[in-house]
Protein backbone atom coordinates (compact mmCIF):
# COMPACT_ATOMS: atom_id res chain seq x y z
CA UNK A 1 0.00 0.00 0.00
CA UNK A 2 1.77 3.40 -1.13
CA UNK A 3 2.16 5.87 2.27
CA UNK A 4 -0.46 8.10 2.10
CA UNK A 5 -1.24 10.23 5.47
CA UNK A 6 -4.03 8.69 7.31
CA UNK A 7 -5.83 11.86 8.25
CA UNK A 8 -6.02 12.33 4.29
CA UNK A 9 -7.68 8.94 4.16
CA UNK A 10 -10.54 9.72 6.63
CA UNK A 11 -11.15 12.91 4.67
CA UNK A 12 -11.31 11.25 1.45
CA UNK A 13 -13.45 8.37 3.22
CA UNK A 14 -15.62 11.15 4.34
CA UNK A 15 -16.00 12.70 0.98
CA UNK A 16 -16.82 10.02 -0.87
CA UNK A 17 -19.08 8.13 1.84
CA UNK A 18 -22.33 7.10 1.46
CA UNK A 19 -25.15 9.22 2.26
CA UNK A 20 -26.38 9.89 5.84
CA UNK A 21 -28.08 7.11 6.93
CA UNK A 22 -26.19 4.47 5.18
CA UNK A 23 -27.62 0.36 5.20
CA UNK A 24 -25.86 -1.35 7.52
CA UNK A 25 -22.83 -2.92 6.50
CA UNK A 26 -22.00 -6.93 6.63
CA UNK A 27 -17.83 -6.56 7.70
CA UNK A 28 -17.54 -10.37 6.89
CA UNK A 29 -19.37 -10.03 3.63
CA UNK A 30 -17.85 -6.96 2.54
CA UNK A 31 -14.17 -8.41 3.38
CA UNK A 32 -14.96 -11.78 1.66
CA UNK A 33 -16.43 -10.01 -1.46
CA UNK A 34 -13.08 -7.67 -1.35
CA UNK A 35 -11.00 -11.00 -1.27
CA UNK A 36 -12.69 -12.70 -3.86
CA UNK A 37 -12.44 -9.91 -6.36
CA UNK A 38 -8.92 -10.12 -6.08
CA UNK A 39 -9.32 -14.10 -7.24
CA UNK A 40 -7.49 -14.76 -3.40
CA UNK A 41 -7.90 -18.07 -1.45
CA UNK A 42 -8.62 -17.91 1.86
CA UNK A 43 -5.59 -19.08 2.56
CA UNK A 44 -3.59 -16.36 0.43
CA UNK A 45 -5.65 -13.36 1.72
CA UNK A 46 -5.04 -14.32 5.45
CA UNK A 47 -1.43 -14.92 4.39
CA UNK A 48 -1.27 -10.95 2.58
CA UNK A 49 -2.97 -10.10 5.71
CA UNK A 50 -0.54 -11.73 8.08
CA UNK A 51 -3.42 -12.81 10.32
CA UNK A 52 -4.37 -17.07 10.86
CA UNK A 53 -6.57 -18.48 8.08
CA UNK A 54 -9.05 -19.48 10.60
CA UNK A 55 -9.28 -15.96 12.08
CA UNK A 56 -10.31 -14.57 8.43
CA UNK A 57 -12.92 -16.92 8.06
CA UNK A 58 -14.74 -16.24 11.54
CA UNK A 59 -14.42 -12.45 10.37
CA UNK A 60 -16.26 -13.42 6.58
CA UNK A 61 -18.58 -15.41 8.53
CA UNK A 62 -19.89 -13.26 11.55
CA UNK A 63 -18.05 -14.98 14.08
CA UNK A 64 -15.26 -13.05 15.51
CA UNK A 65 -15.30 -8.98 15.89
CA UNK A 66 -11.79 -8.28 14.92
CA UNK A 67 -10.01 -5.75 17.06
CA UNK A 68 -8.36 -2.65 15.08
CA UNK A 69 -5.04 -4.13 15.20
CA UNK A 70 -6.82 -7.43 13.15
CA UNK A 71 -8.63 -4.65 10.58
CA UNK A 72 -5.49 -2.44 10.10
CA UNK A 73 -3.80 -6.05 8.66
CA UNK A 74 -6.91 -6.63 6.62
CA UNK A 75 -6.42 -3.24 5.21
CA UNK A 76 -2.80 -3.48 4.21
CA UNK A 77 -3.33 -7.00 3.05
CA UNK A 78 -6.25 -6.15 0.56
CA UNK A 79 -4.30 -2.50 -0.58
CA UNK A 80 -6.56 -0.14 1.19
CA UNK A 81 -7.50 1.93 3.77
CA UNK A 82 -9.14 0.92 6.84
CA UNK A 83 -12.30 3.09 6.57
CA UNK A 84 -12.80 1.52 2.73
CA UNK A 85 -13.41 -1.73 4.56
CA UNK A 86 -16.41 -0.27 6.18
CA UNK A 87 -17.44 1.21 3.06
CA UNK A 88 -20.33 -0.17 0.61
CA UNK A 89 -18.93 -1.40 -2.64
CA UNK A 90 -19.88 1.47 -5.94
CA UNK A 91 -21.88 -0.46 -8.31
CA UNK A 92 -21.04 -0.92 -11.34
CA UNK A 93 -21.93 2.06 -13.88
CA UNK A 94 -23.91 1.59 -17.12
CA UNK A 95 -21.68 2.48 -19.95
CA UNK A 96 -22.21 5.83 -22.18
CA UNK A 97 -22.98 7.75 -19.16
CA UNK A 98 -22.28 11.18 -19.35
CA UNK A 99 -21.36 13.70 -16.42
CA UNK A 100 -20.67 17.32 -17.33
CA UNK A 101 -18.18 19.59 -15.39
CA UNK A 102 -18.85 23.33 -15.49
CA UNK A 103 -15.91 25.55 -15.56
CA UNK A 104 -14.99 26.04 -11.82
CA UNK A 105 -16.81 23.24 -10.47
CA UNK A 106 -13.89 20.08 -10.51
CA UNK A 107 -11.93 19.04 -8.02
CA UNK A 108 -9.42 21.51 -7.71
CA UNK A 109 -5.18 20.16 -7.36
CA UNK A 110 -2.72 22.38 -7.46
CA UNK A 111 0.71 21.98 -6.85
CA UNK A 112 3.59 24.58 -7.54
CA UNK A 113 3.68 24.62 -11.02
CA UNK A 114 0.39 23.75 -12.33
CA UNK A 115 -3.54 24.03 -10.98
CA UNK A 116 -5.06 20.99 -12.18
CA UNK A 117 -9.09 20.63 -12.07
CA UNK A 118 -10.33 17.09 -12.55
CA UNK A 119 -13.26 16.53 -14.58
CA UNK A 120 -16.21 14.13 -14.30
CA UNK A 121 -15.47 12.93 -11.13
CA UNK A 122 -19.02 11.36 -11.10
CA UNK A 123 -18.02 8.71 -13.40
CA UNK A 124 -16.41 5.36 -11.75
CA UNK A 125 -13.81 3.32 -13.35
CA UNK A 126 -12.62 5.76 -15.89
CA UNK A 127 -10.20 4.32 -18.97
CA UNK A 128 -8.65 7.32 -17.99
CA UNK A 129 -8.49 10.61 -15.93
CA UNK A 130 -9.72 13.83 -17.42
CA UNK A 131 -8.70 16.72 -15.88
CA UNK A 132 -7.80 20.59 -17.01
CA UNK A 133 -4.26 21.87 -16.43
CA UNK A 134 -3.16 25.63 -16.18
CA UNK A 135 0.65 26.23 -16.22
CA UNK A 136 1.52 28.39 -13.01
CA UNK A 137 5.21 28.68 -13.58
CA UNK A 138 6.26 31.35 -15.32
CA UNK A 139 10.20 30.26 -16.29
CA UNK A 140 11.14 26.75 -17.04
CA UNK A 141 13.58 27.04 -13.79
CA UNK A 142 10.55 26.88 -11.98
CA UNK A 143 9.95 22.86 -13.05
CA UNK A 144 11.96 20.39 -11.62
CA UNK A 145 13.01 18.02 -13.88
CA UNK A 146 11.12 16.48 -16.55
CA UNK A 147 7.25 14.93 -15.74
CA UNK A 148 7.39 11.16 -16.47
CA UNK A 149 4.45 8.64 -16.78
CA UNK A 150 3.98 4.85 -17.56
CA UNK A 151 1.33 5.92 -19.84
Amino acid sequence: MSETDPKQLIKIARENGAEEFAEPLDLGSRVRDLRKARNWTLEQAAQQAGLARSTLSKIENGQMSPTYDALKKLAVGLDISVPQLFTPPVKDQINGRMVITKNGQGTAHATTTYEHELLADGLTKKQMLPYRARVRARSIDEFDGWVRHDG
